[in-house]
Order: structure tokens, then sequence, then C-alpha cells
């Protein structure tokens, strides 16, 4: 890994709200257990909530990313920040001051965000990381500002119920009381944590009771609109994400998605109504053959380009990598894995992982079946 040093850097530790399902299950645990471990298990669930909400705001001179540990230094001292195997993900968005770096370390570990004066550091210490976004996909809570602070709320009031309870151990009436309104407090905090926005490089997922796909070919303009993500798709339908935090690096994500650098893509064979292996063989059986005057030949080159393409449909993707089944080394299936990981599609990510194998005709044929049908889930 190399060395990277920023000048001037700006430290904000947010507070982490997905652990309160943790939290959640923390004041379950230390009201049903007896003696002082349940004491300190509820205590714990409480502590941790408690210090999730905290948030700080540090400047440095120096930061420095070198031996696998990013650092804060300062001229009689220095800091570790966190090891750069902790970084889950990592994600650069716009700032007034000039440039973001999104750290997630995890769902118990605050995340951390870095303020930069200039975009270059920004993308420098990202690189140093070892982390890309067009590599991997991107999860971000489906929560608005009042749900945020009702699912807060729950959960510590959960915390110290879990607490109470333990404390009235020996009064049946009133222990039983505070487990109930324990069990409601888990309950709401639960519910008002549901919704989860999965981004990949074929575009978005949204996970809210139901589940639906949006490709990113679909996706015609992105923007931040009163406390949520609005999603323009074509033929003018516009999806709504409320979000009390994190807009903007979706919204970053998403453009970044419409904006890639435009490429040829090939056409490749339509389906039609034939059985989803006849559909296989002729794209495989035009990459075999040579060009003609009535028909031009495909390359496993071009089959890559569509793989690669995230404007590209669902179903293309996925009988491409099928059509490089065969033309696969060990490189080209690791390739392929990586592909399937930036997906937000289950499907397709199921379609893709099946054809970097060497032997699942079976689910391939059953996920590009499901994808040509326009299911998705």
């Amino acid at each position: 890994m190399s060395e990277v040093r920023v000048e001037g850097v700006t430290l904000v530790s947010r507070p982490r709200l997905q652990a309160i399902p943790v939290v959640l299950l923390l004041a379950v645990l230390g009201a049903f257990a007896s003696g002082w471990l349940g004491f300190w298990i509820a205590f714990f669930g409480l502590h941790l909530c408690l210090g999730n909400l905290r948030g700080s705001t540090t400047s440095s001179q120096q930061l420095l990313v070198a031996d696998g540990e990013v650092c804060l230094v300062e001229p009689d001292s220095w800091r570790l920040l966190f090891a750069v195997a902790q970084v889950r993900d990592a994600l650069v968005a716009p700032d007034p001051a000039g440039a973001r770096l999104v750290v997630d370390r995890g769902v118990l570990r605050p995340r951390i965000e870095l303020v930069f004066d200039r975009l270059d550091h920004a993308r420098d210490v990202l690189r140093a990381l070892g982390t890309d976004s067009a590599q991997r996909t991107s999860t971000f809570s489906l929560v608005g500002r009042l749900q945020e602070k009702v699912s807060v709320g729950a959960a510590a009031a959960a915390s110290l119920a879990g607490l109470i309870a333990w404390a009235f151990s020996d009064d049946k009436a009133l222990r039983t009381f505070w487990l109930v309104t324990m069990a409601v407090l888990v309950v709401v905090g639960l519910v008002a944590r549901v919704g989860r926005l999965t981004v990949g490089r074929d575009g978005l997922r949204v996970r809210r009771l139901g589940s639906r796909h949006v490709a990113a070919a679909n996706i015609r303009d992105v923007d931040d609109v009163g406390g949520a993500v609005v999603v323009e798709m074509a033929g003018g339908e516009r999806l709504r994400l409320p979000m009390a935090r994190d807009r903007e690096l979706v919204v970053e994500r998403l453009r970044e998605l419409k904006e890639g650098e435009a490429r040829r893509i090939p056409e490749l064979p339509a389906r039609g109504a034939r059985p989803v292996h006849e559909w296989v063989e002729e794209l495989r059986a035009a990459v075999r053959r040579p060009d003609t005057f009535r028909a031009a030949s495909l390359t496993v080159e071009d089959l890559w380009s569509v793989v690669d393409a995230p404007n590209v449909g669902l179903p293309q993707r996925a009988v491409a990598a099928a059509g490089l089944h065969e033309h696969l080394d060990d490189n080209g299936r690791a390739r392929l894995r990586r592909v399937a990981a930036t997906c937000a599609s289950p499907r397709l990510r199921l379609a893709i992982e099946a054809a970097a194998d060497v032997e699942d005709d079976e689910a391939l044929e059953g996920a590009l079946d499901a994808l040509s049908r326009g299911q998705d889930g």
C-alpha cells in the first residue's frame, strides 16, 4: 500500500444509527437474563446506544495513510483513527469546504467523515484505502427524519426498560409490565428502521416490505429534494426515497452511473419466445463464427463490454456473461465474480456468478429466464 499524506483535514465522527437493532437485541437479552449478567447486558446495550449517538469534530494539520493504518498527525503527537482492514465501504461526495470522504467501518463502529479542501486529495486517500465504489455495492438506510428519531428513542427506552425489569426481578407483576413495555418499544424501533437502498453498477434496489430494482438504463435524473432522494425514470415516473442522512452520497453515486463514459455497445440477439438454452447457444455460436456478408460475428471483448456496461438491460448483461462461459480461464472467472459483486439486482448477480462457475447451467438458465421475463427480487 502506498503512503499518502494530506494537509489540512477535518475529522467528523457521525452517529452510527445502524447499531439500533443490535441495541434492541441486547435490551431483550438483558431483560430475560438472570442476575448481574442481565444487568450488564442491558447496560452495555444502553451504553452502545448513547455512544453511537455522539458525534465530534476535530481539525488536524495532516492525515497519514501508511502500513495499513490511517492516522491524524500533529506537530508533537499522532493519533490512530482506524486500520484500513476495518473499512467496509468508502465514498467521496461534494462538500461546501471541498470534498468529503465517508468511511463505513461496520454496524458497531461510528462512521468517520474526513473533509478535505480539494477533491483530488479525497480521491487519493480513497485509492490508498483500496476501495472503489465502482467495484462494489453500497447500502443505505431508507429512514426519514421522524423515523430516525422514533427508532433512537425506542432503542434507548427499551434498554432502560430492560434495566428496570432486571431491578424488579423479585416483583413478578412489575417485571411483567416492564417486559411488555420493552417488547412494544422493540417492535416500534425495528419497524421504524424498515427500508434499505442498495446501489450497484447495474442500478439501485429498494427494499421496504417488498423489493424493487431500477436498472441504471432507466434512470433519467436524480436530485436531493425536501429530505428525500428523488429518482426520475424513463416514462416520467418519480421514485421518492426518504432519507434523514446520506442523500448527497446516493445522489453522487447515481450520477456517476449516468455520467459514465459512453461506449459502443454491440447489439446481442433477442430471446423472443425461444427457450433460454437456444438463446444462449445462438449467442455462443455468434462468437465462434467468422464475419460474413449476412451476419457479423461477436468477439469475446464485445461480450465483456456488455457485461461491464451499467446502462445495458439486465437480461443482456446476463446472457453476455453466459456467452463468455466457455471462454473463461481462472482470471476471467474471477473477473466475472467481481462484476457480480457490484450488482444490486439479486437475479443478475446470481446469473453472472453462475456463468463464472464451471458446472452450473441449471442455475444460469433459471436466472436468465427470470430476468428475461422481467422478474427480479
